[in-house]
């Protein structure tokens, strides 16, 4: 709407000719002010050599008249504000009933891929309360670009390499040779949690005593790789409970 009424104005020769515009719509931080507002004029102003006001008012005078919109107004050095109808608004829940989970939905994006990789933090425990906040928004990232008609691509990527992980695999080794009864303290890089104990606890019942006769690299080498399978099926099960998928889970190693 923006654009079509910025066009109309400089094809009407009320404005002069630039060059493409990409304008910002938002919500005002003043609900009086309307329900959306642009700031095109002042972005124009130096470009067009024009008062910012001046401008806004030429592109509101274009504005298409249409029953969505019931009121095109000017505020402040140039903002423009737009007011929703509300029976249009009202009409639009028959319309969303009806379209269903279609609603909203485009083609900008067709042909198009994109990647969109989230949370991917290192495979040293479960997940908490930060990321699942990022899992979360980068779904609804990816969700919204899908609804543009993009081929999206969810990525995890698998932080299982680098020094983070040596110290995950060197506290599960702890964990694993106090379940086995032996005198093992955590350094003081470590993970202390409760879930890697309980970790050590499940390697020690699975791989016995004789991994505990093992030197200390070799041990590490035989339960590290159980260790980190079960740490990442536990980050599968939490997004899984959320309903989150990933096309591509992406490891560092690789």
């Amino acid at each position: 709407m923006v654009v079509s009424a910025l066009d109309s104005a400089i094809a009407a020769d009320a404005l002069p000719e630039i060059g493409e515009v990409t304008p910002t719509v938002e919500r005002p931080k003043i609900a009086e002010h309307g329900d959306y507002s642009t700031s095109i004029a002042l972005a124009l102003a130096s470009s067009m050599r024009m008062a910012p006001r001046e401008i806004a008012t030429k592109i509101a005078e274009s504005v298409e008249k249409s029953s969505m919109v019931c009121d095109v107004s000017i505020a402040g050095p140039g903002f423009i504000n737009f007011r929703l109808d509300d029976e249009w608004l009202r009409s639009q829940v028959n319309v969303i009933r009806e379209e269903g989970v279609e609603f909203a939905h485009s083609d900008i994006g067709a042909g198009q891929k994109v990647q969109v990789e989230f949370v991917s933090v290192n495979p040293t425990g479960p997940l908490h309360i930060g990321h699942v906040r990022g899992a979360v928004i980068g779904n609804g990232i990816a969700n919204i670009l899908d609804a543009a008609g993009f081929d999206v691509q969810r990525e995890y990527y698998v932080n299982d390499a680098g020094n983070q992980m040596r110290i995950f695999m060197e506290s599960a080794y702890v964990r694993f040779m106090q379940a086995a009864g032996k005198d093992a303290e955590l350094g003081v890089e470590s993970y202390p949690g409760e879930f890697v104990v309980d970790l050590g606890a499940e390697l020690y019942a699975e791989f016995g005593d004789s991994v505990v006769e093992m030197d200390k690299g070799d041990a590490i080498g035989v339960i590290g790789k159980t260790a980190l399978d079960r740490t990442l099926a536990n980050i599968h099960g939490t997004l899984a409970m959320m309903g989150i998928e990933y096309d591509e889970w992406f490891s560092e190693r690789s």
